[in-house]
């Protein structure tokens, strides 16, 4: 520390008074004297110019620690190109760096003694991932991408195909006991049981909704749209699966599909009705308030459309009355988005529901709840994942329940089976001897049809029997 003293933080732009927070809560106060500043959109100019160039310019005793979101660095980061650069670059939720691109560049650029990248999730779909951190914090220890496709990626991942030889699985599992080792050079992990010590149980249910009958024909009617556009089917049929009134406001269901409904559900409960899903949230968000007022316990609601959450929000407030929740969404302003959270974890608050939009989870603690609802599975495991740490973190005194929605017999459920693949992958990491990820299945036509009502799931015929979906899944 004493030699660490000129220090960048980098971290999109709703966390960084989450940071300067950090910073006052576990060191102010300390005999460390700290000189910490928040560079904000809303910052001058001219102001962040020079505050840029006396970070890396300043020989002062005190430790100077900057917060700068990512946008920021992308505008201004030049500055810190100059002097005696720094001691320390932090880049905080790093997995959302992509592959290229203006961040990646920005951060390679920044001349810095020592890089420290903070990921909850350093590989979610591809070990390509994986490379692109380890290549960013330590320069060339896994080659160039093109061996490390050739060395690691395709033997790994062809190892794990369902069709994979004996020599393949044989390939791969030398390959990844190779990757393992080069990983502790560069990886620092934490388990989740370490992470979690002291906080209460987390109790995580996968809630098997049946689709309603206009949901089947709507998913029927969308089968021609598959066989040439598969893209937009597949965006169609999961919106469909969510929220039909959703599907037919758009262009095309206005169009094609509006004759599956002889009206429009007016009330917010007869919207409510279309959906297996939505019918499924009321019904918890409904026990929750209800059956658990004097406990308080306070329920966060997450989806990724915003259209959705606006009318499950006009269904609480019809039956429950205004003044009870709050939302957090892109529209939202940056600075009104803390004292919103202060307030709706405020045990004394009114507060209790909180609908937030996924791509808003990342970093933020809503601890005042203790039941999350996540809508819909997401193709990235990760975002799944920073959303339903929300509610289960340091200073959380009740123990959690997490619902994970999902439609029976569908693409919900072929999302769900590739998630544990995906993270599979990033398991094999931390195991010795490596074991090969579970084994994943081509079948394309699963994504875009439903199984029959008498089929209670495709979920559990395909997965392996140390899933750990296994023994947490509820039929509604």
């Amino acid at each position: 520390a004493g030699l660490t003293r000129r220090i960048l933080v980098v971290t999109p732009s709703n966390l960084l008074s989450n940071w300067h927070a950090e910073f006052g809560k576990w060191l102010g106060g300390t005999p460390h004297e700290l000189n910490v500043s928040v560079l904000k959109k809303t910052t001058a100019h001219l102001s962040v110019t020079e505050r840029l160039n006396l970070l890396v310019r300043s020989r002062a005793p005190r430790h100077n620690i900057t917060l700068i979101s990512y946008e920021g660095l992308e505008r201004h980061g030049r500055h810190l190109c100059t002097g005696e650069g720094l001691d320390l670059l932090v880049a905080d939720e790093a997995h959302a760096l992509g592959h290229t691109g203006v961040r990646q560049r920005a951060l390679r650029a920044t001349p810095a003694r020592a890089r420290l990248l903070i990921t909850a999730a350093p590989l979610s779909n591809d070990l390509s991932e994986l490379f692109q951190l380890y290549d960013l914090a330590r320069p060339g220890i896994l080659g160039t991408a093109a061996h490390f496709q050739i060395d690691f990626a395709r033997p790994i991942e062809g190892a794990s195909a369902v069709d994979a030889t004996e020599s393949a699985k044989a390939v791969g599992t030398a390959a990844m006991d190779v990757l393992n080792d080069i990983s502790y050079e560069v990886k620092l992990g934490r388990k989740s049981d370490v992470l979690l010590r002291g906080l209460p149980r987390k109790h995580t249910l996968m809630v098997m909704c049946r689709p309603t009958e206009p949901q089947r024909r709507l998913v029927e009617l969308l089968q021609p749209v598959a066989s040439g556009a598969a893209l937009q089917a597949l965006s169609l049929i999961r919106t469909a699966l969510l929220d039909p009134e959703e599907l037919i406001s758009t262009a095309y269901g206005a169009r094609k599909l509006r004759h599956v409904f002889e009206h429009s559900p007016e009330r917010p409960s007869e919207q409510m009705a279309w959906s297996g899903k939505l019918q499924t949230c009321v019904r918890l968000v409904d026990a929750i308030l209800r059956q658990r007022v004097l406990d308080n316990d306070k329920v966060v609601v997450v989806g990724d459309r915003l259209n959705v959450l606006r009318r499950i929000r006009s269904y609480v407030v019809s039956e429950h009355g205004t003044g009870l929740d709050v939302t957090l969404t892109g529209e939202t302003d940056v600075d009104e988005r803390m004292p919103a959270i202060t307030r709706f974890n405020d045990p004394t608050s009114s507060l209790r529901v909180c609908f937030l939009i996924k791509q808003l989870a990342v970093g933020i603690n809503l601890i005042g709840a203790n039941h999350l609802i996540l809508l819909e599975p997401a193709y990235n495991p990760a975002a799944d994942k920073q959303a339903m740490e929300r509610i289960h973190r340091e200073g959380q005194t009740k123990e959690c329940y997490i619902y994970r929605l999902a439609c029976t017999g569908s693409i919900d459920e072929t999302v769900l089976e590739r998630q544990t693949r995906k993270g599979g992958l990033l398991d094999m990491l931390d195991r010795k001897p490596p074991k090969l990820p579970p084994a994943h299945s081509p079948d394309r036509d699963l994504l875009f049809k439903l199984d029959g009502p008498n089929i209670a799931s495709r979920l559990y015929e395909r997965l392996p029997t140390d899933s750990p979906y296994a023994d947490m899944s509820v039929w509604v």
